[in-house]
């Protein structure tokens, strides 16, 4: 099998393409890279790379069989940021989420879509 390369960017189902393809990888014995390093490259030595926070100027040159770049509305993604921002993003390791859940907090539902849109 020739390599794939799977390109998403953050807020955009990365954690649900991963589950997927964890799953798809086992059941048919593939091997799977993964990184949400933006800097990363895709891996030679692996049948599916799976890049969760992709840039452009590292995957131009890039030769794979089956390309696949995962983007969202950008409604989605700032409906997405609130609900998670607001309510069940981890806090411990990002104090900046912390802020952005107190101040949410304090905003009816449109200001606060507002808000997150300019975050």
């Amino acid at each position: 099998m020739k390599r794939a390369v799977i390109a998403q960017h953050h807020k955009c189902a990365t954690q649900l393409t991963r589950l997927w393809l964890e799953e798809l990888c086992e059941l048919n014995d593939l091997s799977l890279f993964r990184s949400h390093i933006s800097q990363d490259a895709p891996s030679p030595s692996h049948d599916i790379s799976l890049l969760t926070n992709s840039k452009y100027e590292t995957l131009a040159d890039q030769q794979a069989a089956g390309f696949i770049h995962v983007i969202r509305s950008p409604l989605s993604i700032v409906a997405s940021a609130y609900y998670s921002h607001r309510y069940s993003h981890p806090t411990q390791y990002s104090p900046k989420i912390l802020e952005q859940r107190n101040r949410l907090a304090g905003l009816p539902l449109e200001e606060g879509f507002e808000a997150t849109s300019s975050m």
